[in-house]
């Protein structure tokens, strides 16, 4: 699924105010205009600090990167909280299940002959998977596999397999906020008709596709949110007229695990960079349910020769 992709929580009770004016800010280096993917959050009662940082599941080999900062958050971190809990396999694998439509449905049940043509003609030449298999996926992450291929590079894993490692080497568990199976069982609230035609026009718009993977990898690498929730909000059709069920209301679950999981101790929660900005984004969110957000400096490691 492509992430281009929170709720209100005041704190009521006046005791907990002195717990909200208490300083748990760090020496991490702020940045000065908020165009960053990684930020603090403190206050709100937290004796420590916990980070979000916004990642691309996708991208061009040269654009996925961890930066110093980000290296120093990890060092101080108890776990890494993924949208997905990617490190475990048996739960990776035990939802291949929940990839499928409901009932049997195939994909030429829910297009004509053309429609199929088209899409199996792409498919046979982009992706090495028996189509047999491949009409039987949620139209909408086949979708997500069209846009992979629209991608101005040969795209590779994102953030999140830089994280993993950067984890495994300090011996940080890797968790995750819901799982694989809950994501793509999202997409049997949404009409598999609808899915399959979206499916169709993507492969109809293969440019339109191309030219937003490109600007949104541009966002994504000037650390710009506010961009990428405006490209999000362009998109027509797909993700955008299922905002609720596929962006707002995943934000605002994830909330609520924040409060329960940080005041344990110190953490990274590491999600796609759309869920981040916009009213309904996680960062508001956080603002609005007592925490304190900081921009912190995340900029891309100078290689030298």
């Amino acid at each position: 699924m492509r992430t281009l992709l929170l709720l209100t929580v005041g704190l009521t009770q006046v005791g907990l105010l002195p717990l909200l004016a208490q300083s748990t800010e760090t020496d991490l280096p702020s940045h000065s205009n908020n165009k960053t993917l990684l930020w603090e959050i403190s206050g709100g009662g937290l004796a420590q600090p916990s980070y979000f940082l916004g990642t691309m599941h996708l991208l061009c080999p040269e654009d996925a990167f961890i930066s110093p900062t980000l290296k120093a958050v990890l060092d101080r971190v108890k776990s890494v909280y993924l949208e997905v809990d990617m490190d475990d396999m048996m739960q990776m694998m035990g939802a291949m299940n929940s990839l499928m439509m409901l009932g049997d449905t195939t994909l030429s049940q829910l297009l004509n002959e053309e429609e199929m043509a088209q899409v199996k003609a792409f498919f046979a030449e982009k992706i090495p998977m028996p189509f047999m298999m491949l009409q039987r996926y949620k139209p909408m992450l086949l979708q997500a596999m069209v846009a992979q291929q629209m991608m101005p590079c040969n795209a590779g894993s994102g953030t999140e397999s830089l994280l993993m490692a950067e984890a495994k080497n300090r011996k940080i568990s890797i968790e995750g906020l819901e799982t694989l199976s809950y994501q793509a069982g999202l997409f049997d609230s949404i009409p598999y008709s609808e899915q399959a035609k979206a499916l169709v026009s993507s492969l109809n718009e293969k440019d339109d596709q191309g030219e937003m993977a490109a600007e949104m990898i541009q966002s994504f690498n000037e650390q710009d949110l506010d961009k990428m929730a405006a490209l999000t909000m362009k998109e027509e059709g797909g993700i955008v007229d299922h905002l609720d069920l596929l962006l707002f209301n995943r934000n605002r679950n994830w909330i609520k695990e924040f409060k329960t999981i940080a005041p344990k101790g110190t953490y990274l929660f590491a999600v796609g960079a759309g869920h981040l900005p916009g009213e309904m984004g996680v960062l508001e969110l956080l603002k609005k349910a007592g925490f304190k957000v900081r921009p912190l400096a995340n900029n891309k490691p100078v290689v030298t020769i």
